[in-house]
């Protein structure tokens, strides 16, 4: 990956296209304009919410709280001056959960829950839309924290889901139309 760090990948040639039709896919939409971008630390996911943010002009809110399960502890993540220097980060946002809150896991579940209440706590503090950018697990614990349980998503899919009468609901769940390899996306939503 080019750094010490084995465990934080960079995306692989299919992943880095993947991004891009993602980015042009939400940049296209005007129904639900993304108003923030809201990314794991770890490198692909960076590189993935990269993609969207110069496709939107937006820069990039790193929140540690939807970052991948931490069965490695501590975990070796890039230091926010490391991501600034990289990538539009912006400075001004102060995650949820900050490296040091983070605990050692064995299960996604343990990571899906973490992720699903530092949504939540990210929902309450932002207005308008969200696009979140996380892993496998985190993005469990991101689309039950706006009350579907549908299971994992795949990579570089959309799920949408809107607010109506106080209560979330789904509006799209695994969207994988923007891509030019749907089979490889679907397959990783297990």
């Amino acid at each position: 990956a080019g750094h010490a760090r084995r465990d934080d990948p960079h995306l692989s040639p299919h992943g880095e296209r993947a991004a891009a039709e993602l980015a042009a896919k939400l940049k296209a939409q005007t129904a639900f304009p993304i108003a923030h971008v809201v990314s794991s630390p770890f490198v692909r996911c960076m590189q993935t919410a990269d993609a969207v943010a110069r496709a939107l002009d937006l820069p990039i809110k790193v929140e540690p709280g939807i970052c991948e399960v931490l069965h490695a502890f501590p975990p070796r993540l890039a230091a926010s001056t490391e991501l600034a220097a990289r990538w539009r980060v912006d400075e001004a946002y102060t995650p949820v959960v900050g490296v040091s809150d983070l605990q050692r896991e064995r299960s996604d579940g343990e990571a899906a829950r973490r992720a699903q209440r530092a949504a939540e706590e990210v929902r309450r503090r932002l207005d308008g839309p969200i696009l979140f950018v996380g892993h496998g697990a985190s993005c469990l614990g991101l689309v039950r924290a706006f009350g579907d349980a549908g299971g994992y998503v795949g990579y570089c899919t959309v799920s949408r889901f809107e607010l109506a009468g106080g209560r979330w609901t789904t509006a799209e769940f695994n969207d994988v139309g923007h891509l030019s390899d749907k089979r490889t996306a679907l397959d990783s939503a297990w």
